[in-house]
């Protein structure tokens, strides 16, 4: 039957999904301006990365640096100058927001295309997949690099019984190019090749009374330099985080708000994840014996290793944080593909597309009301620093702001994000935020000069949770870090904050420097202007 006799029926599962796409894509510019939590951060340095190598002893020469360390994160680095040169800083969120669902979209279709050609590749299961907490608050490189992990999983699973030298010369340098993208989803990628490479070139060969022939020479290639890479970057790391897997805690909030956006039913998406585990398990224990001589098995157990992983990895560790919600993500990715492309669960295709649908109509409209809410407050907090100059340094004082997120109706959403729109300004007015934690963390391509010590970065670090470390940091960084201006974010609506020397850090700065600004409605972002340096 061609598609033009396929009944109409059958063709609602992939037009819903490009619904859906298009409904996702456009989410970003629903609301002006769009922010995502960590978003502003990536973009600030992404724009210090550009200034650098243009201008070596340009502006932000005096604070910055290139990181001399092996890191990843070079995704946004890299691709949100081109758009930014394209868009314009203040529309570059968006824009690359919304290439990432789609890149996504195409990524994850090649996927479930390369692990069966004949079986349905476009439907809502990909759409929801694609819908998750790690979009919304803004891990992009961790996105991206999920994307492409799928991108090269799918282009070795097409070339598996032929892979050439060439070919694997073409994964190995995809693969490269993944780990200085993310670490995580390099690592998910090639642990798709090993399992794979075994299940066809050994465990089926065995359990047919065959000689297994493994391509070892393509296999090194593949994955000789990746692993090689892998290797230095973890090994300073090894032995020394503290293995706290916390295996009865993540059990019992498993699988945390992996696909959240906001609390309550629509936002956590909570009756959905628990259809699509269903789902995902079902896919699992109702493969056919024909399947089982494919790379499908494969993906069952790259998912539940990754569910293992999620129970006994740490939360932290080899540079990095929330480990346990990636692999939670990683783990529906693996099992729901493999449960779309199980021909047994083919007649639920239409049922679980209408499923898919209705309750992801729910989450995006939640989303985008949160979204148009949040830009409201993210405009009040501009103005408040727009009587600080270009070509200002300043430093961010961040309390918690129960009460603005409960006056401007956001207050369930899953993410802060307002935690870094001091950096969302900055890279509009051309500031240096030395409170942006991006350059702190020394896990991105920018970092301090060394005339700003470790300390005296610890101390500026310590800033962005100023309830726990309080006013005694500020005056560190007071005393010997040189900044013009000061932002002060918070407000007295939690009682985390009332507990916090939030009240006696207010009175300070207005007794001691000059107060500039404020944003009109609250006052929970007011500006500083310093009157003496160190």
């Amino acid at each position: 039957m061609t598609s033009s006799e396929t009944p109409l029926w059958r063709r609602l599962p992939a037009a819903l999904a490009l619904a859906l796409l298009a409904w996702q894509a456009s989410v970003p510019w629903m609301a002006t301006p769009y922010i995502t939590q960590d978003g502003p951060s990536h973009l600030y340095n992404s724009l210090v990365f550009k200034d650098l190598l243009l201008h070596p002893h340009g502006f932000y020469a005096s604070v910055y640096r290139f990181q001399p360390r092996l890191v990843t994160n070079w995704g946004t680095t890299v691709l949100l100058n081109l758009v930014a040169a394209l868009a314009g800083t203040a529309h570059a969120e968006q824009v690359f927001a919304t290439l990432l669902v789609v890149a996504a979209f195409a990524c994850l279709t090649y996927f479930r295309r390369s692990l069966d050609p004949s079986s349905p590749a476009c439907d809502p299961v990909t759409n929801f997949l694609l819908n998750t907490w790690f979009l919304w608050i803004g891990f992009y490189n961790f996105y991206l690099g999920m994307a492409l992990a799928l991108l090269l999983a799918g282009f070795y699973l097409r070339s598996i019984t032929s892979f050439t030298s060439r070919r694997a010369a073409a994964l190995s340098l995809g693969l490269t190019v993944l780990f200085f993208v993310h670490v995580l989803p390099a690592t998910l990628a090639m642990l798709i090749v090993a399992l794979a490479a075994l299940w066809i070139h050994v465990a089926i060969p065995l359990k047919q009374g065959h000689r297994p022939s493994v391509p070892v020479a393509p296999l090194a290639i593949a994955l000789g330099p990746p692993v090689l890479l892998l290797f230095f970057f973890v090994r300073h790391s090894l032995g020394r985080t503290p293995y706290v897997p916390a295996i009865r805690e993540s059990w019992k909030i498993f699988p945390m708000h992996v696909f959240a956006s906001a609390q309550g039913w629509s936002g956590e998406e909570t009756v959905l994840v628990r259809v699509m585990l269903l789902f995902l398990l079902l896919g699992i224990a109702v493969l056919k014996r024909a399947e089982w001589q494919t790379p499908r098995p494969a993906l069952a157990v790259a998912s539940l290793l990754s569910f293992a992983g999620y129970l006994l990895v740490p939360n932290q560790g080899f540079g990095g944080d929330a480990i346990k919600i990636r692999l939670s993500w990683s783990m529906f990715i693996f099992g729901c593909t493999l449960a779309a492309s199980a021909a047994r669960l083919l007649p639920l295709r239409i049922p679980l597309a209408l499923c898919i649908t209705g309750f992801l109509a729910a989450n995006l409209i939640t989303t985008t009301r949160n979204l148009r809410n949040i830009s409201h407050a993210v405009t009040a907090y501009e103005s408040a620093l727009d009587a600080v100059p270009s070509g200002s340094t300043f430093i961010r004082l961040r309390y918690g702001t129960q009460a603005v997120r409960e006056s401007y109706g956001f207050d369930q959403v899953a993410m802060d994000p307002l935690f870094h729109a001091d950096a969302w300004v900055a890279s509009r007015r051309r500031l240096i935020d030395l409170t942006d934690v991006f350059a702190l963390n020394r896990l991105f391509p920018v970092t301090f000069r060394k005339e700003i010590t470790g300390e005296q970065q610890n101390w500026l670090y310590h800033l962005e949770d100023s309830e726990a470390h309080g006013f005694p940091t500020f005056a560190h960084v007071l005393d010997t870090v040189p900044f013009d201006y000061v932002v002060l974010v918070g407000d007295t609506g939690s009682e985390a904050t009332r507990n916090s020397d939030f009240l006696q850090t207010s009175q300070w700065l207005a007794d001691n420097m000059k107060p500039l600004a404020s944003d009109s409605l609250h006052s929970y972002v007011r500006v500083y202007q310093r009157t003496h340096t160190p």
